[in-house]
């Protein structure tokens, strides 16, 4: 995984692909999730869109505030990994996509945020705007 030097995943890079997903999961706008993370509205959109990429500090950050958790793991590239990335050259740029998506999935730690929990987001991120 390449988030610090922008792997690109169709427009938006690996970190957008992974903030935009998470968002959505646990239901926050980009203002609510920019509120609880201390961050302003505009840096979601240019994360979310590739414009930007965040530092893997921040990103975990803005998934923690999506009550959920960043872990990586490096490991050696293997020979199966070079017939993989082959084999998805092959298949052409839609299913290598697809192949991209399962693997996001697989990076972020799901747990979804409990009812009480997504308020309590919400209550946060309306503070927030309120002092700012």
């Amino acid at each position: 995984m390449q988030i610090s030097n922008g792997e690109r995943v169709g427009k938006a890079t690996l970190a957008g692909s992974l903030l935009f997903d998470a968002r959505h999961r646990c239901g926050l706008t980009q203002a609510e999730l920019a509120a609880c993370a201390g961050v302003v509205r505009p840096l979601i959109s240019q994360y979310e869109t590739g414009k930007k990429d965040p530092s893997v500090s921040l990103l975990a950050r803005l998934l923690d505030a999506c009550g959920m958790e960043l872990r990586m793991q490096a490991s050696v590239v293997t020979d199966s990994d070079r017939d993989q990335y082959r084999r998805d050259e092959d298949v052409g740029f839609d299913q290598a996509e697809r192949n991209a998506q399962r693997a996001r999935r697989e990076v972020v730690s799901v747990r979804r945020p409990t009812v009480d929990e997504v308020a309590g987001m919400r209550l946060a991120a309306r503070a927030g705007a309120l002092a700012g």
